[in-house]
């Protein structure tokens, strides 16, 4: 098994912003004297990819395509004839996992932040669009 070791011993990792989702959590860093950030989780519309439901009328299985017509991998073409398959439902994919059940959450930054220094910041609370691979979206 290869390691990507740092050898430079002066080399300081940088502090971590944590990201909290409950005003519990948040009050407990405030109340060690952190500074907290509420920031509103907004759902970011490019992470959306819309398809389709679609059952097989002979096997009754259903699967998820973005159209009748799709591609798969080495670029063999997929058909979803109306004679073969049902529409069942349009639907939409989110390509983030998150719970909805509140529309906020907090980074906590570490104490004492001096000016010019780097933070990683372990989970975004704004959803990005990274990338896009066929219809498959980060």
């Amino acid at each position: 098994m290869v390691f990507n070791v740092r050898y430079d011993r002066s080399y300081m990792p940088p502090r971590i912003v944590k990201t909290v989702y409950e005003l519990n959590e948040a009050n407990d860093y405030l109340s060690k004297g952190h500074t907290v950030l509420f920031e509103p989780v907004n759902l970011n519309s490019a992470l959306y990819s819309n398809g389709f439901i679609f059952k097989n009328r002979s096997n009754g299985q259903c699967q998820i395509a973005e159209s009748r017509e799709f591609y798969v991998q080495y670029g063999r073409a997929i058909h979803l004839s109306e004679d073969e398959c049902e529409l069942v439902i349009p639907v939409k994919h989110y390509a983030r996992e998150r719970s909805l059940n509140i529309d906020w959450a907090a980074y906590v930054i570490p104490i004492e932040p001096k000016e010019g220094e780097l933070f990683y910041v372990e989970d975004l609370i704004e959803d990005i669009l990274v990338s896009e691979f066929w219809s498959s979206k980060s």
